[in-house]
């Protein structure tokens, strides 16, 4: 099993051939539509090299501004000498676990009827009337890897503010917005939201809007996914939450190139199923795509002939040092400490240390979890 970014090899598309086109008589127009060089694709070779099962993961971005981005899984395909063995499952499942690394709250899939049940047993959900698609009979499914996430809200200061007083948030204290979440201004000309100046009038945006707290800086944002909304502790109305900022050295000076992830939370009841790593990967998403508009917006200069880096940015975080299992979380994440300590700004008697995390602009492709396959 193996993830391949970009175009895959020619073994992979001469088993889509042969499924789609030869068995199925989808048009070969249709099969390659050209939008095998933007995806991710799952791979099970054999020895030999053949493409035994495939399948693809295209991620397209937000339907509509505001909206949370969604994976589209799509072309799987497994040899006819090797169905009924899972690797249909094994694709499926290594491109939900590839989407869950970019940051996908969600995915979706179009499925041919005959096999939506198959889908309906690893989570997926009919959100459409069937269709048809090349000919062939399909249902549009998505699978909820972050329930319900969105941008945080004004709305949503109590809660946050009681996770806080009951210690179950002790670095949401340390959110440069959580003290001014209502006092997020409206979006400037350029799209970007300011902050009020103190004792402004509070204004109703979403506080998890872009912010430049400073020219050339890092925006930051917060995320966070709904608990009951009728829960009589305002507690209970998060699920989770994350968020994500200029990191600040400690002389207190702002860093523009790195990233800080902090007032990572996930209820008891909800741990366990994958939301703290999706989370996590949601603010990493955001860090590239700032650090790639910054990019975009004021190119290096670089000799003509010279080929273009992708950005790199630094994503810190702060945990206790006593917590062997957050430790443990982070480094799966890929986080590593750095050997620099604190005393907690929130808590009496404790020491955070400092864990880092180069993230690139653009996934490189990895062998597959073992799990996968």
């Amino acid at each position: 099993m193996a993830i391949v970014a970009g175009t895959p090899p020619s073994a992979v598309l001469e088993l889509r051939t042969t499924v789609f086109v030869d068995e199925q008589g989808v048009p070969a127009e249709h099969e390659l539509d050209g939008r095998d060089g933007d995806a991710d694709h799952a791979v099970v070779f054999d020895a030999a090299g053949r493409a035994l099962a495939t399948a693809r993961l295209l991620d397209p971005g937000p339907r509509t501004l505001g909206a949370q981005p969604v994976g589209i899984i799509g072309r799987v395909a497994v040899d006819g000498a090797c169905r009924g063995q899972g690797l249909g499952l094994a694709v499926t499942t290594a491109l939900t676990e590839r989407a869950r690394e970019r940051g996908l709250p969600a995915v979706e899939l179009h499925a041919q009827l005959q096999v939506a049940d198959f889908y309906a047993r690893l989570g997926y959900r009919v959100i459409a009337e069937p269709d048809i698609e090349a000919g062939i009979e399909h249902v549009w499914m998505r699978r909820d890897l972050a329930p319900g996430l969105r941008q945080a809200r004004a709305e949503d200061v109590p809660a946050l503010r009681r996770l806080m007083d009951v210690g179950r948030l002790m670095d949401v204290g340390r959110l440069m917005d959580v003290g001014r979440l209502m006092d997020v201004g409206q979006p400037a000309a350029s799209g970007i939201t300011r902050a009020a100046a103190p004792g402004g009038p509070a204004h109703p945006p979403p506080v998890g809007q872009p912010h430049l707290a400073a020219p050339g800086g890092l925006p930051h944002a917060m995320w966070m996914i709904p608990g009951r909304a009728d829960d009589p502790d305002p507690a209970g109305r998060v699920l989770a939450c994350v968020a994500v900022r200029r990191h600040e050295e400690p002389a207190g000076l702002p860093s523009p190139s790195v990233a800080e992830v902090t007032g990572l939370w996930v209820a008891r009841s909800a741990r366990r199923q994958g939301l703290g790593t999706t989370l996590v990967r949601v603010c990493e998403r955001a860090v590239r795509q700032w650090r790639s508009s910054q990019t975009q917006a004021s190119p290096p200069v670089r000799p003509a002939l010279a080929p273009p880096t992708a950005p790199v940015v630094q994503v810190v975080l702060w945990c206790d040092e006593r917590s062997v299992a957050v430790h443990q979380f982070w480094r799966r994440l890929g986080y590593v400490p750095t050997g620099r300590s604190r005393a907690c700004p929130s808590a009496v008697a404790m020491v955070e240390i400092e864990l880092r995390r180069s993230v690139p602009h653009r996934l490189p492709g990895r062998p597959a979890r073992p799990s996968a396959s």
